[in-house]
C-alpha cells in the first residue's frame, strides 16, 4: 500500500493531479475540494489509497487524513464507488458533508450531483455513527466555538431551534457563526433568533 507520495505538481488535469517524484509521474484522482490548494511546480504531499481492479489500478489523493477518512467511510457504504466518493468530497466541503450525514440531512446530500435519495438514505444509516462532525469541524481551518460548545448546552440549543421549525444544517452554521465559548442554551438560541 502507498501510503503518500511527496512529489512536485508536474500537472492539474480535471479531477485529478500528476505529482512527479524521482522521475515518475504519479497520476492521482483528487476532489476539486483539494486540487485547489495544490500549486503547478511547487511540491506537495498527498495522502493515497491504490484501488486495483480487474479493469485497472487507480490512485487516490487527499490532502488530510480526515478527508481520507471521510473516502473510506463513503466507500465502505453500499453503492459507492472509490470515483463517487470522489465526486461527493468534490461537491461539497468536508465539514458540511460531515454535518450533513451526523444531521440525517438527505436535501443537502441530495443537491450533489448523481448522488439519488436512496444512496443519500444509505449514505446516513451507515455512517451517521460513524462520522464526528465537531471532529471534522474542530481539525478544519473554519473558525468554531471552542470544543465546550459540543455539550448539552449547544446540543440543547440545536434541540430547541430545530424544534421551533428551523433545518438542523442551517442551526448548526448559524450557532457556529454567533455563539461564543460559555453560552448557556438560551443565550444560544437568542443570538441565533436575533439573527434571522
Amino acid at each position: 500500500m502507498i501510503n503518500y507520495i511527496i512529489g512536485r505538481v508536474a500537472h492539474k488535469g480535471d479531477g485529478y493531479v500528476v505529482l512527479e517524484n524521482n522521475g515518475i509521474g504519479y497520476e492521482i484522482n483528487v476532489s476539486n475540494n483539494a486540487l485547489v490548494n495544490l500549486v503547478q511546480g511547487e511540491e506537495a504531499k498527498l495522502l493515497t489509497y491504490l484501488q486495483v481492479k480487474e479493469d485497472g489500478i487507480s490512485l487516490f489523493g487527499f490532502e488530510s487524513n480526515e478527508e481520507k477518512e471521510m473516502f473510506f467511510n463513503l466507500i465502505s457504504v453500499s453503492g459507492v464507488g472509490a470515483k463517487m466518493a470522489i465526486m461527493i468530497l468534490s461537491s461539497i466541503r468536508l465539514t458540511d458533508l460531515g454535518v450533513a450525514i451526523a444531521t440525517s440531512d438527505i436535501h443537502t446530500l441530495t443537491k450533489i450531483k448523481g448522488l439519488g435519495k436512496k444512496t443519500a438514505e444509505r449514505i446516513v444509516v451507515e455512517l451517521k455513527d460513524k462520522i464526528n462532525a465537531f471532529g471534522l469541524i474542530a481539525n478544519s481551518n473554519e473558525e468554531w466555538p471552542t470544543p465546550e460548545m459540543g455539550g448539552d448546552d449547544f446540543n440543547d440549543a440545536v434541540e430547541v431551534l430545530v424544534g421551533l421549525g428551523l433545518n438542523k444544517t442551517d442551526v448548526i452554521r448559524s450557532i457556529k457563526r454567533v455563539a461564543k465559548s460559555g453560552d448557556k442554551t438560551e443565550d444560544i438560541v437568542a443570538k441565533v433568533l436575533k439573527g434571522l
